[in-house]
């Protein structure tokens, strides 16, 4: 009986204390969550800082590469050749030649349109492609020389999804490089808004011919852009050129596309006479880090000469003159040519 009059003694004490017991163990659970979180800020802090770092200028952007993990290939440049369905020489030859001894953390695609194309060329390309893994068809693309702009948005959304890079070197198959001198550079150039090549800012619009551009209303001259024989872009620069490409006015020339699209974007813009890459070469010199063009012989002849001495021309020679671009004066005189520049 003694034994039954404390536990029931107990029971009523449980019973009259309950509410407070309650409230004790939320109390204690709601003081744990809360100091977990708190222990979770400085991680979550940390992931905000790595997803957002900063320009030299201090401003902040968006790394594309920390949304790289799952994409299907890495590189520390990426080179996209524009090419056309029809030559399989010249990409044979940049194959043996300049894009032979690239490095490991470099990526080369030559892309092509092959929509429209008979069942037999396609064939062709695609065993080329199996042949050397170096090509993106684009079974949905008319290749056409009128539009090159379009082809250019392709390859670059084909980048941007598919490679984790740092930097896009877009040229031509008529394009020699000297990829380790490219490289190494980079290794000490911006991460970010970089636009590497050499600028015109002084073209006047061109209103008739196979360049017309009666869409561009901008004003009487191009905006500022680097010639497409060749220029390098980092990575943020082609994302934001593939996530806008559908508000974007397309011209016929796709180098003066990416300077009308990247005109009011804060660029770091670099113009370097070493970048041989106007509408016709400006002759040799072994400076030049790219050179536009060039035939088949000039790139066999300037790559055993390289492999031989060191050096890209075997005879130095100017075509006609080239100029350092001057930021600080308006676009109309900005580009001067004089004799003493390579």
């Amino acid at each position: 009986m003694h034994s039954r009059g404390m536990t029931a003694a107990v029971t009523r004490r449980l019973t009259r204390h309950a509410s407070t017991v309650a409230l004790g163990m939320l109390f204690l659970f709601l003081s744990v969550l809360a100091y977990l979180s708190l222990c979770a800020l400085p991680c979550e802090n940390a992931k905000l800082k790595s997803h957002m770092e900063e320009h030299d200028d201090g401003t902040p952007y968006e790394d594309v590469e920390k949304f790289s993990a799952a994409k299907q290939y890495h590189s520390f440049i990426t080179i996209i050749v524009l090419s056309a369905p029809k030559s399989h020489g010249l990409r044979d030859v940049l194959r043996q030649t300049w894009l032979s001894e690239i490095t490991k953390d470099t990526l080369v695609r030559f892309v092509v349109g092959t929509k429209g194309l008979d069942k037999s060329s396609i064939t062709m390309l695609e065993y080329e492609n199996e042949e050397n893994n170096d090509m993106v068809l684009l079974k949905d693309f008319k290749d056409s020389y009128e539009d090159l702009t379009h082809k250019l948005i392709a390859a670059f959304s084909w980048v941007d999804e598919n490679i984790a890079t740092k930097y896009v070197l877009k040229v031509d198959d008529d394009t020699f490089a000297r990829m380790d001198k490219i490289h190494n550079e980079l290794q000490d150039k911006p991460r970010a808004r970089l636009y590497w090549g050499f600028f015109n800012g002084a073209a006047n619009v061109k209103r008739s011919g196979q360049w017309a551009e009666p869409a561009w209303h901008l004003c009487d001259r191009y905006l500022p852009y680097a010639r497409g024989g060749g220029y390098v872009l980092s990575a943020d620069l082609v994302h934001y050129i593939v996530k806008n490409s559908l508000f974007l006015q397309k011209f016929k020339a796709e180098d003066v596309s990416v300077g009308a699209w990247l005109g009011p974007l804060n660029v770091q813009r670099i113009h370097d006479v070493r970048f041989d890459t106007e509408y016709r070469s400006r002759g040799c010199h072994n400076d030049y880090i790219v050179t536009h063009k060039q035939s088949s012989t000039d790139m066999r002849d300037k790559w055993s000469h390289m492999k031989e001495t060191g050096l890209l021309c075997k005879y130095v020679h100017r075509m006609h003159n080239s100029y350092n671009y001057n930021w600080n004066v308006p676009s109309s005189q900005c580009c001067q040519r004089v004799p003493d520049i390579p």
